[in-house]
């Protein structure tokens, strides 16, 4: 079972959460339902919104990087609170896995939709899905419109999407 949890976490200068050795299982055990650290979904910045950068190295400003046990490294030069995505799995819940045959070789992606209500998360993904329209219709000195159609289709384990519930 996977859940999606985005955390509000301030970060001051010098990053104390290196020299307290604070952790996604540090975070996750504090969760309801508790879990275990999976994917990261990207780090923003809770002052201006804007994303910040995943690299493999040593971060600098404007960059964060992340183990695959999910701890997550900043720049001392970071001082402002982020919004940390990430999933993680747990032992309650619900997954459902629908399957489907293989409709053959295109350009794929992935997509991921969540949502969360009332405190409660739900989770579809769709691990091979090919766009069939992107549109950008607009209207003279107004707003643009955009429309963006995929059609999702099995992964070679023949599973065409996963569905995954926190309560």
């Amino acid at each position: 079972m996977t859940g999606v949890q985005t955390c509000a976490l301030p970060i001051w200068t010098n990053n104390p959460f290196a020299s307290t050795n604070w952790t996604m299982a540090t975070i996750l055990s504090a969760l309801t339902p508790a879990g275990t650290y999976k994917t990261d979904l990207g780090v923003r910045d809770a002052t201006t919104g804007g994303q910040l950068t995943l690299t493999t190295g040593t971060p600098t400003a404007g960059q964060y990087a992340v183990t695959t046990l999910g701890v997550y490294t900043f720049a001392s030069a970071d001082t402002t609170p982020k919004f940390i995505s990430f999933t993680y799995t747990v032992a309650a819940g619900q997954s459902v896995q629908v399957t489907n045959k293989p409709m053959g070789a295109m350009p794929t992606f992935a997509a991921q939709l969540v949502n969360n209500q009332f405190g409660n998360n739900f989770k579809l993904k769709f691990p091979y899905c090919i766009a069939t329209k992107l549109t950008l219709g607009s209207k003279n000195e107004d707003f643009t419109i955009p429309e963006f159609d995929f059609s999702a289709f099995s992964d070679p384990s023949g599973n065409l999407f996963y569905w995954d519930l926190d309560y």
